[in-house]
């Protein structure tokens, strides 16, 4: 190391020889680390410039990458966002159209229930099968916990919404059918419910209950309606039945008598005729014979009577019903 540096600052001489000959010989002395310090006076400094362009090529080149990759991100943006928009406009048409769909679910829910407080008007015995049936309260919570987990597990909008309204649509309609079965076997029975106006009039000259006998002029009580009439004026079957009377009955004169469902009977009295025999089968509407003044009568009329279980009720609580 010691020998190195000795001849590293030892010296050498050049010799400089003139193009003129009469000019002296210069000779220029100079130490041996010179060409050293020479050559890295030059290196250092194209090493540098070399290192300079291929930085600067290389951050050039990741310019670009990261200007391609910006406008990639951007264009992918630009489309999600065009998508975003696009289901946002779908999600507020669905909103629009559920809360549309769920007014006339409301409606159609409260005409199912009006329609059923109806029937339960009606003086049918229908046996209370369903209905609105309140669910027992574990199903209840199997129900409701069956609901918020679809809720929960469907992040889409859309899927909710269809979802809801399908569950809610499909237990409306479960609920209308069961009221429709209802409907078609009230709409059965109440063929055989006296609930027609046995006459095209329907003029009371004597309603049902107590009232001042024509003849005698004391207190008695009425079993029917009289209904005032002309003669030959149709007589109509109240409702489909079984002719167990036609005949003359005493005081009552020519009479028709009909046994119905549900323990009920209809009588039809002072006829002038009638068209049926005992035994017949007869639908509401028919003609069962024509008004009279036969019995104990002071003029033309029909006198109608409803019994149900073997008691005279009032007949127009059952007529005022549908008429």
């Amino acid at each position: 190391m010691k020998n190195y540096l000795n001849k590293l600052f030892q010296s050498f001489t050049i010799t400089i020889l003139p193009s003129n000959v009469e000019k002296n010989v210069s000779r220029v002395k100079l130490p041996n680390y010179i060409i050293p310090l020479t050559l890295l006076i030059f290196i250092i400094p194209i090493i540098s410039l070399i290192y300079y362009v291929d930085k600067t090529q290389k951050l050039a080149e990741e310019k670009i990458n990261q200007i391609e990759l910006n406008e990639k991100l951007s264009s992918q943006l630009s489309l999600q966002t065009t998508q975003s928009e696009k289901l946002l406009s779908k999600v507020s048409t669905l909103e629009e159209n559920a809360s549309k769909v769920k007014n006339q679910l409301d409606i159609l829910d409260e005409l199912e229930l009006e329609l059923r407080d109806h029937l339960e008007g009606l003086p049918v015995d229908i046996p209370g099968t369903g209905g609105l049936d309140i669910p027992l309260e574990e199903e209840n919570e199997i129900n409701n916990e069956m609901m918020l987990h679809n809720t929960i597990e469907s992040e889409d909008p859309i899927l909710n919404l269809t979802s809801n309204l399908n569950l809610q649509s499909d237990l409306l309609i479960d609920r209308f059918n069961h009221t429709l079965s209802i409907v078609e076997e009230t709409s059965e029975e109440m063929d055989y419910i006296p609930t027609k106006w046995p006459l095209n009039t329907n003029f009371v000259t004597s309603d049902f209950g107590k009232r001042s006998d024509p003849f005698s002029r004391r207190s008695a009580i009425h079993t029917g309606i009289d209904v005032r009439g002309s003669y030959g004026d149709p007589v109509y079957a109240s409702a489909n039945g079984t002719v167990i009377l036609a005949s003359y009955n005493g005081g009552y004169g020519n009479s028709v008598k009909l046994q119905h469902r549900q323990s009920y009977e209809s009588l039809y009295a002072h006829l002038s005729s009638y068209t049926v025999k005992k035994g017949e089968k007869v639908k509401k509407g028919d003609i069962i014979g024509y008004v009279g003044s036969t019995g104990r009568s002071t003029g033309p009329h029909l006198h109608f009577e409803i019994m149900k279980n073997g008691e005279y009720i009032h007949p127009k609580q059952f007529i005022d019903k549908l008429n």
